[in-house]
């Protein structure tokens, strides 16, 4: 009795029946992430890009704040092939900077918020960093965690920063800033305004040019750095064009329950690690998974 070869996913590719001819045939864009942006919204620029609780950002607003944040990084020294360490949420201001970074040939290092100041200064050394970025709430553990590296300027924003007027005095109310600031801090908006004069030009498209670096959870070992390319993010982006029976230009997010900024475990975590780990899990379903 003759057996036959096995036949692997890889190779029948069953899940391409799902999918129209055109997105079966296109190829990757060799562009920068940034510039696809441009380029897919071009005709779009009134479109909101970003919704930070009830704060909309257009398209335009987006890669006006990129440009402006770019020459900001230049301001402070930044070049082509430098790594930035962010030890942040996801807000405003970190997507404008993954952009930034990415025009001018830089890269971000991802670093978790929650971790301790031994975590983040492993994470700092491992790439070098000269520039760190990180959130109002876990400056004394970065502050800390830069010591005996090159971090020369450390970048702090708010989350803030952003937010709605009304929000955010609330917030600055619940949340007052009682860090005691180092000489080489400098707030967002100053960073931001030290850039005026410098340049937004944007390096050329470079194939092995890493966007950022994000770190396994070493649930099998060390957790160990992963390097994301532009055609990394590009080929993401295509994949939600791809399946437009579910993904459309100017859908509402799939998940809409808000939740409360003041009193986000999330954020309560940043400040007392060890007290609040478990908030975490019990409340994960009801977290803003848009901050991340």
């Amino acid at each position: 009795m003759m057996t036959q070869d096995p036949i692997y996913a890889s190779q029948a590719r069953p899940w391409l029946k799902y999918y129209d001819q055109k997105y079966i045939e296109q190829t990757i864009p060799t562009v920068s992430a940034f510039e696809y942006v441009c380029q897919r919204n071009k005709n779009h620029l009134n479109d909101t890009a970003l919704d930070y609780y009830g704060r909309k950002f257009t398209y335009a607003d987006l890669i006006v704040n990129v440009k402006k944040t770019a020459a900001a990084l230049r301001g402070v020294g930044v070049q082509k092939g430098d790594i930035i360490t962010v030890v942040s949420v996801m807000t405003p201001e970190v997507i404008a900077l993954f952009y930034a970074a990415d025009m001018i040939g830089a890269t971000l290092n991802l670093v978790d918020p929650r971790y301790s100041v031994e975590g983040i200064h492993e994470y700092i050394e491992e790439v070098d960093s000269h520039l760190l970025v990180c959130l109002n709430v876990v400056y004394e553990r970065c502050r800390q965690a830069a010591k005996r590296t090159n971090v020369e300027k450390v970048i702090v924003l708010s989350p803030a920063d952003s937010l709605p007027p009304v929000m955010a005095v609330g917030y600055r109310l619940t949340t007052p800033d009682k860090n005691k600031y180092a000489s080489n801090a400098i707030r967002w908006k100053q960073f931001i305004a030290n850039g005026k004069n410098q340049s937004t030009a944007a390096e050329p498209y470079d194939p092995d040019h890493a966007c950022v670096v994000v770190h396994t959870g070493g649930t099998t070992g060390s957790p160990k750095g992963v390097m994301l390319t532009d055609n990394s993010f590009n080929a993401i982006a295509q994949q939600f064009r791809a399946y437009d029976k579910l993904f459309h230009r100017g859908q509402k997010p799939l998940r809409t329950k808000r939740y409360d900024l003041f009193h986000d475990p999330l954020y309560a975590e940043c400040q007392q690690p060890e007290k609040v780990r478990q908030l975490i899990v019990r409340d994960s379903d009801d977290v803003n998974l848009s901050l991340w």
